[in-house]
């Protein structure tokens, strides 16, 4: 059997591979931390607002305690107020 028929095919008939269902859940742990990482980071879900330039592709977020600004280059700004 080829590597990806090891790594991806079906063993049983029913069900993914044990490497598959390890890798599958170490990828999702890695998102669940990244995603934590970015909403502290980003204070996901405390904005007042969201606005998009569809024109500029700039994503701002208003926030009511105080104004920053993303990095440059990220293609995002945040306005506290």
């Amino acid at each position: 059997m080829s590597f990806f028929g090891r790594m991806f095919g079906r063993k049983d008939g029913g069900g993914e591979t044990p490497d598959f269902e390890a890798f599958l859940e170490a990828s999702l742990e890695g998102l669940r931390l990244q995603a934590s990482a970015h909403q502290g980071t980003w204070r996901l879900g405390e904005e007042e607002r969201r606005d998009l330039s569809q024109d500029t592709g700039e994503l701002v977020f208003i926030f009511p305690d105080q104004a920053r600004r993303g990095p440059s280059g990220a293609h995002c700004r945040l306005v506290l107020r």
